[in-house]
């Protein structure tokens, strides 16, 4: 459009304008080029005066805060000749309270940080000969951050890198008793692509293959025997996870039901029993309770099968999210 065109299309609004604000009888006020060309000057200074809607990068685009319950499993029945079997049965469990952040630093760039707090306590038994129950209670701390970028609408690719530290004690109920405390550092890294199929307005479907390395040292000091154990500990695992989510309630609401498979790729060497390959099943969803303030609810709940030993675990999750 020229700018002959700009001022007739001005000139004919203008003019309807004055049209309306005129007397009737008012044929002096005759309007001039000069007068449109000031009320165009004057309505473009207005329009310039509107705060930029420009997003501003980095800024905060989500804080979280949520609560999870993990039920873990140990059916290791094999027999040994100093204490018989089985070599470990039991349960493993925790709880973890985590605070999180998103964070965008350019359009296709953002990140995320998060700090949690763990409670563990375990009940295992050793033996049948005679019965031992080894049980332990662990506190500790876990720290994790991400990095994501947007590669095309439909596939993005990232990274993440965590570590984990605590202390805890056990007692067991052999005759005498044995009793110890234990201390325990970990870290894991891993890489993932994410890619995303908009199957229609509110089925979407992605696939994100992953591969993650962990290691962990614990040390053991036995208070009756006063002797210690240091135990390294190494994992690398492929992940493939599928997942559909259907949104609703004017996307206000959000269900999703996924699987990941688990390939164990190399494992240290220890007195317990190595991983089997494995599957995890998972369906999870939430709502936004409050549009204008960006307030959300979220939960997820996981099984684990596949795993001779370390099968039959299972997490509950659950937090509030503010969006921004």
């Amino acid at each position: 459009m020229n700018s002959h065109t700009k001022k007739l299309i001005n000139l004919i609004a203008i003019s309807s304008l004055a049209s309306f604000a005129l007397p009737t009888f008012a044929e002096e006020g005759t309007i001039t080029e000069e007068d449109i060309d000031k009320a165009i000057e004057r309505l473009n200074t207005r329009i310039e005066a509107f705060p930029n809607e420009e997003v501003d990068y980095p800024r905060f685009t989500r804080f979280a805060l949520d609560y999870s319950i993990l039920n873990g499993n140990v059916n290791d029945q094999r027999q040994t000749d100093f204490f018989g079997g089985p070599f470990a049965d039991g349960n493993n469990d925790s709880t973890v309270t985590r605070v999180s952040t998103n964070i965008q630093f350019t359009k296709n760039f953002s990140g995320g940080l998060s700090v949690g707090m763990i409670n563990g306590d375990s009940s295992i038994q050793q033996g049948d000969a005679p019965e031992n129950i080894v049980s332990s209670d662990s506190d500790g701390k876990a720290y994790s951050a991400s990095l994501r970028y947007q590669i095309i609408d439909w596939l993005a690719a990232g990274a993440f890198a965590g570590a984990s530290n605590g202390d805890g004690s056990s007692v067991d109920t052999s005759a005498p008793a044995n009793s110890g405390t234990f201390k325990f550092t970990g870290q894991s890294q891993g890489v993932y692509l994410s890619a995303t199929k908009v199957i229609t307005d509110q089925w979407i479907y992605s696939i994100s293959p992953s591969f993650t390395h962990s290691k962990s040292k614990s040390k053991y000091y036995n208070a009756v025997a006063g002797t210690e154990t240091i135990t390294n500990y190494e994992l690398n695992m492929w992940h493939v996870d599928q997942n559909i989510s259907y949104y609703f309630d004017k996307y206000r609401a959000r269900l999703t039901g996924g699987h990941t498979y688990h390939n164990v790729a190399h494992e240290t060497e220890t007195n317990s029993a190595p991983r089997s390959n494995s599957s995890t099943v998972y369906v999870g969803g939430s709502y936004l309770v409050s549009v204008s303030h960006g307030v959300e609810l979220y939960g997820v709940a996981s099984k684990e099968f596949g795993d001779d030993v370390y099968d039959e675990a299972s997490s509950l999750t659950f937090g509030i999210a503010k969006n921004f």
